[in-house]
């Protein structure tokens, strides 16, 4: 195997608060981490936020924005809102932010004020988590999460965890899968994948390292008899762009991501994690059915801001993506990206995020991963 780090997880529904009125996110079960993950592993931690699409007006600097968080709560929103992508362009978080957030705002007037989105790229969400806690606390940055909110944190010691941050809601949930390219003539199935595999060596990417993705690969490789050397990229576009060059053999992803190859053609899925049958895609298996063992890791999408931010914002916040939430132009982000919509707000929200980290720490302490392991 290549670079090594682990987790399982699976999705719980329920509750997440206020930090100042709440828990303060207080731990579920520990912090914990990925086998083999000591630092950025691959990715430029450094981040990078230029954007030329029109959606934003970024500046790509990482420094605070204009402004300062003096002003009355009857004036909030008071100057410019910067919704921050995690990963590069073109991959899941950079999508539902310009696609399911920026246009569902501009569409239908939701906020007074100018609004831009950022890309923040490098340690599997590391560089966001740290952009969005640099900022000034008052509701004008929003940070996009996934399931790496709590797996980064997990996988080594960043000095960060989600109970830093706020949360605003869950926009939805979506499987990761094993993809593979749709002309390749070794293997189209995950039964010629594996085969082939067991005589051959096979590059996976994935998105960084310790996050879901690399999580997936790594216990794939590590519970099969496969010889999978696992390959980290920044985002997922950089993934898919990847393996449609021929130079990875697979990729573990999330279907927003890869979308629009499949429907072309270009790409077939091959695997998914979920634990069970998906009516999306019946004739995919799951990785007990292909493989006879349990490895259940998915995905979820949100939003959140710096935990000191005004309870009045944090409010105004849900409100707003509720409202995004009921826009038909998240539907059809949702849609078009195979994300399944899953609202949950902020108590509820935080609840499910416990339960998410709870089942991670559960999995690397039995696998001896991360922080847990000997090394």
């Amino acid at each position: 195997y290549s670079t090594a780090c682990g987790g399982e997880q699976t999705m719980t529904d329920d509750n997440i608060s206020t930090r100042r009125n709440y828990l303060k996110w207080t731990t579920a079960a520990g912090i914990a981490g990925l086998a083999g993950c000591s630092g950025g592993g691959g990715s430029d931690s450094s981040g990078s936020g230029e954007d030329t699409s029109g959606e934003s007006d970024s500046d790509g600097s990482g420094s605070s924005d204009e402004g300062s968080s003096s002003s009355s709560e009857s004036d909030y929103p008071s100057r410019r809102m910067t919704f921050v992508a995690w990963a590069s362009r073109g991959g899941g978080s950079d999508t539902i932010v310009r696609q399911g957030y920026l246009r569902s705002i501009r569409e239908n007037d939701l906020v007074p004020t100018d609004i831009r989105a950022i890309n923040q790229t490098g340690g599997g969400g590391e560089a966001g988590m740290r952009y969005a806690l640099d900022q000034d606390p008052d509701g004008h940055t929003i940070l996009n999460v996934t399931t790496n909110l709590v797996v980064t944190p997990l996988s080594r010691d960043i000095g960060i965890s989600y109970q830093d941050f706020t949360p605003i809601a869950r926009m939805g949930v979506e499987p990761i899968l094993l993809v593979v390219r749709g002309d390749d003539d070794r293997f189209s199935t995950i039964e010629e994948f594996r085969n082939y595999a067991t005589e051959n060596s096979v590059s996976i990417a994935s998105f960084d390292v310790g996050t879901q993705d690399h999580t997936a690969a790594f216990l794939l490789s590590q519970r099969t008899d496969m010889n999978a050397e696992i390959v980290p990229f920044s985002g997922g576009g950089e993934q898919v762009s990847a393996l449609l060059a021929g130079d990875v053999d697979a990729a573990v992803t999330a279907p927003s991501e890869v979308s629009d190859q499949r429907e072309s053609g270009e790409v077939e899925y091959a695997l998914h994690f979920s634990g069970q049958e998906l009516e999306l895609y019946p004739d995919v298996p799951y990785v007990n059915q292909a493989f006879g063992t349990e490895i259940v890791v998915e995905q979820f999408r949100g939003a959140v801001v710096h935990g000191d931010t005004p309870d009045e914002r944090v409010e105004y916040l849900r409100d707003l993506f509720e409202d995004i939430y009921n826009t038909d132009e998240f539907e059809a982000y949702a849609d078009n990206n195979n994300v399944n919509p899953a609202f949950l707000r902020g108590e509820e929200f935080y609840n499910y995020v416990e339960g998410v980290d709870e089942r991670f720490n559960k999995v690397f302490q039995e696998n001896n991963l991360g922080v847990y392991s000997d090394n």
